[in-house]
Formats: C-alpha cells, sequence, structure tokens
C-alpha cells in the first residue's frame, strides 16, 4: 500500500508512515522483566512433557 503525497512528493499530513510507527515503538518500554522472563523458562522447563 502507498502511502498518499501532498504536491510536494512528501507523505500528506497526518499520514502515518513507517517512520511514525518505528518513532512510537522507539518510545514503549518492555512489561517483563528479565526476571519474569526466567521465571517463565523455569517453569516451562519444570512442567513441559518429555
Amino acid at each position: 500500500m502507498r502511502e498518499p503525497k501532498d504536491g510536494a512528493g512528501q507523505p500528506a499530513k497526518g499520514t502515518l508512515t513507517t517512520d511514525s510507527y518505528l518513532e512510537a515503538v522507539s518510545q514503549t518500554k518492555a512489561t517483563v522483566t528479565a526476571s519474569m522472563v526466567s521465571e517463565f523458562r523455569e517453569d516451562i522447563e519444570r512442567l513441559a512433557r518429555t
């Protein structure tokens, strides 16, 4: 899908671009701590069927 362009060939005002999404994602932070990941992996190892 092509993004809408204005008369100068630039993304139309208010148009979300790949850069818009990358900027938004770069401002997020992890919601799972390293400790939580470690505990989850331990549970998987302990509870997984073999």
